[in-house]
């Protein structure tokens, strides 16, 4: 039983201090960086594992909480896992798109373009 299990929302500065366990990719880097945005240090995770199924494995036996990324959170099917969002503030991340004016672009790139410009409108 972790003190995070009844919430359904959690402050980032309420991360800081707990036993973390941190996936060793361009996603930890990241949270770094916005940490220290935030004049906040998550200095370095207990645990770092470059597999999101041990990651889940070292969560489910009590080492520690994970911050994943959304697109993770829907692959975790394990009623005793619970799954706290981040607020105050929320951790995002920018996706730039580059193509070519003068080039053809297909019909299956302007429809991903599209649904990339209608999901900016949305706030999850």
């Amino acid at each position: 039983n972790h003190p995070l299990n009844e919430k359904s929302f959690v402050s980032f500065r309420e991360l800081v201090g707990l036993s973390r366990i941190m996936v060793s990719c361009s996603c930890r880097e990241s949270i770094k960086i916005y940490c220290e945005s935030l004049g906040l240090s998550l200095s370095g995770a207990n645990i770092e594992t470059k597999s999101s199924i041990s990651l889940l494995s070292l969560v489910y036996n009590g080492h520690g909480v994970a911050i994943i990324p959304l697109s993770l959170v829907n692959f975790v099917n394990n009623d005793t896992l619970s799954i706290v969002r981040i607020t105050d503030p929320t951790p995002s991340q920018d996706i730039n798109l580059i193509h070519f004016d003068d080039k053809f672009l297909s019909f299956a790139a302007r429809i991903f373009m599209q649904k990339l410009n209608d999901s900016q409108k949305v706030s999850v």
